[in-house]
């Protein structure tokens, strides 16, 4: 072994150690507050309270068609505020979207894990078909999200499911951005989408963006090869992982989709 590769791989190992120390910190980059934009946003904020009693900030945003017989749920990416939401959500052709930070997010209390996140998620959904009986729901998530996105859409009825820039799994992305093999059952927050994609029943969207370097293409083609329902992907040109949502093309295929449904 070379003196570049015995440095590579002593550079590997103490990445592995750092990142099975602090696993939390590397996945979750917790939005810090923005009172201005919160207090603009303030005629559509609401609040869910958690069975262990987090309060869960949130929003319900108007969308492009306020008669259309379809609700967003949307699930962020792991640095995202879902008060930048609201831009998106008039682009779209659907009565309103809702979007709740995670905890520790933001407003909201307590602190992110896989589990709190996907219990959450499932405690939201139910709460908004409560709310809206005989309304359709749309789960949509970016990133991160796309994995809360398709775990409600494996565990409850929806209309339709889009997944943005889906991660297949947190140990697929350390794998290929880090060049760490590491055993999934060391990692805790797994957000392993491609052991329950096959689940997902509704019609799914998958979008790609040809320039992600944060979730490579190739990740978000995996997950799609592991969808069984009927499902449709479209990869956005010249697009990366911080811009996709605002792509003039990714809004019009989005309601494309929408209207297919």
């Amino acid at each position: 072994m070379g003196f570049k590769s015995s440095i590579s791989l002593i550079g590997n190992k103490i990445l592995a150690c750092l990142f099975l120390l602090n696993q939390k910190k590397f996945i979750f980059f917790k939005a810090s507050p923005q009172y201005l934009l919160y207090h603009s946003l303030s005629a559509h904020s609401l609040s869910i309270t958690t069975k262990d009693g987090c309060i869960l900030q949130g929003w319900r945003f108007p969308g492009k068609d306020v008669d259309c017989n379809c609700i967003g749920i949307y699930f962020g990416g792991n640095a995202q505020d879902c008060a930048d939401v609201s831009t998106l959500a008039a682009t779209l052709n659907l009565s309103s979207v809702y979007a709740f930070n995670y905890r520790g997010y933001g407003l909201s209390e307590g602190e992110p894990t896989q589990k709190n996140i996907f219990n959450d998620a499932i405690a939201i959904a139910k709460f908004i078909k409560a709310d809206h009986p005989g309304t359709e729901i749309i789960v949509i998530g970016f990133s991160l999200g796309s994995a809360v996105a398709g775990f409600v859409a494996s565990q409850t009825r929806v209309q339709g499911c889009i997944l943005v820039c889906p991660l297949s799994s947190v140990a697929d992305v350390v794998a290929t951005r880090a060049k760490l093999n590491l055993p999934s059952r060391i990692i805790r927050q797994k957000f392993n989408l491609n052991q329950y994609a096959c689940e997902i029943k509704s019609p799914t969207m998958v979008f790609v963006a040809s320039n992600d370097t944060l979730i490579p293409p190739s990740l978000s083609e995996k997950v799609y090869k592991r969808l069984e329902c009927k499902k449709q992907i479209c990869q956005i040109e010249n697009a990366d992982h911080n811009d996709v949502l605002i792509q003039a093309r990714f809004v019009d295929e989005c309601n494309n989709f929408i209207a297919s449904l």
